[in-house]
């Protein structure tokens, strides 16, 4: 039988139990991990609330900053990095008022012009958690009504859907040269998943564009010319009044590392009618070891596969000794052997990416010893 100590009443005792249970459920609570804001975890993708101007605005004054107002508190420089404005300006000052991100260009804006302002999806709020989808909006400065032409086409790589591939479209004038590999373009747009884009809002007063696409694929928002599949649209294209939508835009990626192949023919009039005929193709590096050889048929063709794109020096010569080098073979006139008749094409063979190459007729003679 238990004792209670002395002077310890029941309702002290009571008490006692109460206020050691509630120091055990505190305990308890404290043990437990929960989200940092107490309530369930954040899994809802951000979003733009927000943007003035609003989407389709007029007559904006050009002084005017470009504020977008997201539906959450962002990772700010995930946003900052993820907004575009074309045609492009500079920025003088970006800064946040709350959930808002303020951007003030460093000069007026252009009047009675039409801007898109692209928000790409790689912004994260403060959770880390994505947006899942493109925010484009449009407005016009000064008098000008919004530009509502396009150009909408289809990007495709080893014909299959490009997908996510970025199609931009440069204005020309007069006395511009496009460097689309270092240029900032007057519009921009997105490939779906089905390869399909459309560059919105252009004018439509004769204006005429370079449309390139390419497939960013590190994701820096840059054209890499030595790395990234690209094109460039074949023919300039001009939006007019009575055609404000341009379609079947198409652009076919090319891997600027994909092989390209040559096709051609040797005339042998040398008068060794009995040996067969070669190219070589030699790297500029190293102009002493071949790097493709191909062997011609009755007819005088020949085809090489797979040639790293490049440029490159080409031969066509009668292989008397049949070693596959251009070189001298035995004859009786000359001790030391007689050169095999050799021809260089004049200037470089350059090969493109993913292309089919056929170059012009060569002819070696008697005397082409070189």
């Amino acid at each position: 039988m238990n004792r209670r100590p002395a002077g310890v009443t029941p309702a002290l005792e009571r008490r006692v139990l109460v206020a050691l249970a509630a120091w055990l459920v505190l305990a308890l609570a404290c043990a437990v991990s929960v989200p940092p804001n107490g309530g369930p975890e954040d899994k809802s993708p951000p979003s733009v609330a927000r943007t003035t101007p609003a989407n389709d605005s007029t007559g904006v004054d050009p002084k005017s900053p470009i504020r977008i107002g997201f539906s959450e508190p962002m990772r700010q420089e995930r946003v900052e990095r993820n907004v575009v404005v074309n045609p492009p300006i500079e920025f003088a000052r970006v800064h946040w008022d709350g959930n808002v991100l303020v951007i003030q260009p460093a000069h007026d804006l252009v009047r009675d012009t039409t801007y898109v302002v692209r928000v790409k999806p790689d912004y994260q709020d403060r959770h880390n958690v994505p947006g899942a989808q493109w925010h484009e909006f449009a407005f016009a400065t000064g008098t000008a009504a919004i530009d509502s032409a396009r150009i909408a086409g289809k990007v495709t790589l080893k014909r299959g859907p490009a997908g996510k591939a970025i199609v931009r479209a440069f204005r020309i004038t007069g006395k511009d040269t496009v460097r689309v590999e270092k240029d900032r373009p007057d519009r921009e747009s997105t490939a779906d998943r089905n390869g399909v884009y459309a560059l919105r809002h252009l004018p439509s007063r004769g204006a005429r564009f370079l449309v390139m696409g390419f497939l960013d694929q590190n994701n820096n928002g840059i054209y890499d010319l030595d790395s990234d599949p690209a094109a460039i649209y074949p023919d300039t294209v001009t939006i007019l009044p009575q055609e404000p939508v341009v379609s079947n835009v198409d652009l076919a990626l090319v891997d600027p590392k994909e092989p390209g192949s040559l096709k051609g023919t040797v005339t042998n009039e040398s008068g060794l009618d009995s040996a067969r005929v070669m190219i070589a193709i030699y790297d500029r590096a190293d102009t002493t070891r071949a790097v493709f050889r191909a062997v011609c048929d009755s007819t005088g063709a020949y085809e090489v596969k797979s040639i790293k794109p490049g440029a490159y020096i080409l031969k066509a010569f009668v292989d008397v000794k049949r070693d596959s080098v251009p070189g001298t073979y035995p004859c009786a006139t000359k001790p030391k052997g007689c050169p095999e008749p050799v021809v260089r094409r004049p200037g470089w063979l350059r090969i493109k990416a993913a292309t089919a190459a056929t170059e012009p007729p060569l002819a070696i003679r008697k005397e082409d010893t070189k």
